[in-house]
């Protein structure tokens, strides 16, 4: 999966995750596009630990509200209270 385009003013991350090369180690910084429900997002953040990041994007705003409450009741609510894990809407799109 290559990323041509993605509009995060403000978001650093160190690399583009994709499923074809699941290689997560602790202190990686991730990017999960098209996070829809926030799921894979919450399992990178978990993997990645908390000196690490994870951070989602989804271009519908609707998607990244539903995945922030989801994962507010689930084991991953700590990385998003200490900002180690993220969801954002951004527009974005994929060649």
């Amino acid at each position: 999966m290559m990323c041509y385009y993605i509009d995060l003013t403000g978001v650093e991350f160190q690399c583009i995750f994709s499923l074809n090369s699941l290689h997560l180690m602790h202190n990686v910084h991730t990017l999960d596009p098209f996070a829809g429900t926030g799921y894979l997002t919450a399992c990178f953040a978990l993997m990645v630990g908390p000196q690490g990041r994870a951070i989602g994007v989804e271009h519908i705003p609707e998607l990244v509200s539903f995945s922030i409450e989801n994962i507010q009741k689930s084991a991953a609510a700590q990385p998003l209270k200490d900002g180690s894990l993220s969801v954002h809407a951004g527009g974005m799109f994929l060649c």
